[in-house]
């Protein structure tokens, strides 16, 4: 490889209408303090409003690539934005959705965490932000026990889908791909971690350099019943199917933080998983300290989604 493209990232976006948030995504990524990038942007059949509005910011930028599709759906988008990554000429890729915003340091300090500890993959920890840009929930994607990124992925995403970093060889290796499951489309990116866990060195750096936003027209919001419907039968299958792996993993009894019990209340919950020894891990690792903190973190969630 040439010495020009050493440690060039691509950067995936795919965007259907998604107006002046794409820009600001753009915007984010454009303002990185890591300057070897590409920005490849796959418009999903926006309307020409959209379009005219993406093609007058891009077309002075040499670094963005964009590349306009009929309206496929967000499955065959994303197929599409992987087999543009593989003919690249990038060593790393990271994924970004077009209306979320990126830390100026996300992408050099992701690269710098997945080269010195020989990762394939990593995460960050992440903020939800509403459509004005206010930060109102932080997500906490890093846990100390490895083994409780596989506990999370029993119930939910291991990080918010736009925030991934990744080498290349993930691509070329079909080990990162998204693809539908029988009838169930959603959650693409749910199926994608799970059918890679057990394939590549994942891991996750613990700051937060990114920013989810919610808001009442972005796609998770559109298609939130869907999403959790396709989530609650995906997980418990990934579940039970893996539950010797389960029992192994969660054998020792350790002290647990708010996220942590979180994940294993959940587990309990959504699987009806009463096993005792099970509910004695829980209750050992629980104590005042950390009830508390659940129940404050439950009500502070639940208020701050209801006036967005």
């Amino acid at each position: 490889m040439k010495v020009k493209n050493k440690d060039k990232v691509g950067i995936l976006i795919q965007t259907f209408n998604d107006g002046n948030y794409l820009i600001s995504a753009v915007e984010s990524i454009l303002k990185q303090s890591h300057k070897n990038i590409t920005i490849f942007i796959l418009d999903d059949g926006s309307n020409k409003v959209n379009q005219e509005k993406y093609l007058k910011f891009v077309k002075s930028n040499k670094k963005i690539k964009y590349i306009y599709t009929k309206n496929n759906g967000i499955i065959k988008a994303s197929q599409k934005l992987l087999e543009l990554a593989k003919k690249s000429e990038c060593e790393y890729f990271a994924k970004m959705d077009a209306d979320d915003i990126s830390h100026p340091k996300r992408i050099e300090l992701q690269l710098n965490y997945l080269k010195k500890f020989k990762f394939e993959m990593v995460g960050c920890n992440f903020y939800r932000i509403d459509k004005n840009n206010n930060i109102f929930e932080k997500n906490n994607c890093f846990f100390k026990n490895k083994n409780f990124y596989y506990n999370k992925l029993c119930v939910d995403s291991l990080f918010a889908h736009g925030s991934l970093f990744f080498k290349k060889e993930l691509i070329q290796k079909n080990i990162i791909k998204y693809q539908t499951s029988g009838k169930i489309l959603f959650p693409e990116d749910y199926i994608m971690y799970t059918n890679m866990f057990f394939k590549a060195k994942i891991g996750c750096i613990d700051k937060y350099l990114y920013y989810h936003r919610y808001h009442p027209k972005s796609f998770s919001s559109k298609y939130k019943m869907k999403y959790k419907s396709g989530l609650r039968i995906k997980s418990k299958k990934f579940f039970f199917r893996n539950l010797d792996y389960f029992k192994k993993i969660n054998d020792n009894q350790y002290k647990m933080n708010v996220f942590e019990s979180i994940i294993l209340i959940k587990i309990m919950l959504n699987f009806r998983f009463f096993e005792k020894w099970f509910l004695k891990k829980i209750i050992n690792g629980l104590n005042l300290k950390i009830m508390s903190l659940l129940f404050s973190f439950y009500i502070t969630r639940k208020l701050k989604k209801f006036f967005i």
